[in-house]
């Protein structure tokens, strides 16, 4: 997400290199323990068509928003995998006051 050159809102960006590294880095980090930890606001979104999160890690993270109340997590029922492609006002709705927040 970035400034728009226009000024007037904002656009997704997406590196395919930067992508890449990322899910390496997932798929090798279990990063729903450190929710007890986060001292700022996190929100997670999930695809609602997605099949990536297990039964087990859906149960953590739900405990993991019960244990601390900067954690939130958000569905978006019609987004497949690529959130960010498939509903982009809808996820940026979500995240959008996060951002604010962090402002603040």
């Amino acid at each position: 997400l970035r400034r728009a050159p226009s000024g007037g809102g904002l656009d997704w960006t997406f590196d395919l290199r930067v992508m890449r590294d990322l899910i390496y880095d997932a798929a090798a980090v279990d990063s729903l323990d450190a929710l007890r930890g986060v001292r700022s606001r996190v929100v997670f979104v999930r695809a609602g068509k997605g099949m990536r999160w297990s039964a087990e890690a859906l149960v953590r993270l739900e405990a993991g928003v019960q244990e601390n109340p900067l954690v939130s997590a958000e569905v978006i029922p019609s987004a497949a995998h690529w959130v960010h492609v498939d509903s982009p006002k809808e996820l940026t709705r979500l995240i959008i006051p996060g951002f604010a927040h962090a402002q603040q």
